[in-house]
């Protein structure tokens, strides 16, 4: 139950009401506690937002991310790989290379989307197999990359690497960075990667 008491039209606001009216939005004793029960609002796990990355089963007005709409040409990714734009153009006949540890492929959305798994096109080139891709996700509140899952072991034989999944997260901006790169070869080829929200 709300502590403060409303304020008709024309009124003014007293240091009283001003104060009761922090005690609904600071206080969780008495105020708005966000527990998801009758009025006292939805459920909001502070925990789960706390690293800015959020990361939790559903926020309502979030989109979550297709792979069509990772595939969209105007979205196009970018990076210090060589090709980047060729990393999500629904092709997997068109490749882009990692060369060192470190390169990446960015994809930046003018919203936020939440996913929860990616995958990874591995180009047939003679190869040791045990190239390695990490996912990244831009954090809004520290301005820095966090690490969120890693593929290993990427097969080069024109094959998709299985469905990696992570719990869900949400952000504006996405990394694809090299952290081992193929033995034999010297450089790690994806053909294409998808990322999407299941479930």
């Amino acid at each position: 139950m709300a502590v403060s008491s409303d304020v008709s039209t024309g009124d003014q606001a007293t240091a009283a009401q001003y104060n009761e009216l922090r005690e609904d939005v600071l206080d969780a004793a008495t105020g708005h506690a966000h527990t998801g029960g009758a009025d006292a609002g939805k459920t909001l796990d502070a925990a789960a937002i706390a690293s800015g990355v959020l990361a939790v089963a559903r926020i309502g007005g979030v989109k979550e991310m297709t792979v069509a709409e990772f595939q969209t040409l105007t979205i196009t990714a970018s990076g210090t790989a060589t090709n980047p734009t060729n990393m999500n153009d629904n092709d997997v006949g068109t490749d882009g290379d990692l060369h060192v540890v470190g390169e990446y492929y960015e994809v930046d959305f003018d919203e936020i989307r939440c996913c929860n798994r990616w995958r990874i096109y591995g180009t047939a080139v003679a190869s040791n197999d045990d190239g390695a891709v990490k996912l990244q996700a831009y954090n809004n509140i520290t301005r820095a990359w966090d690490d969120i899952d890693t593929i290993s072991n990427i097969v080069q034989n024109n094959v998709w690497s299985g469905w990696s999944t992570f719990t869900r997260i949400a952000s504006d901006q996405y990394r694809f960075v090299s952290t081992i790169v193929d033995t034999t070869m010297g450089y790690t080829r994806p053909g294409e990667i998808e990322i999407d929200n299941q479930g």
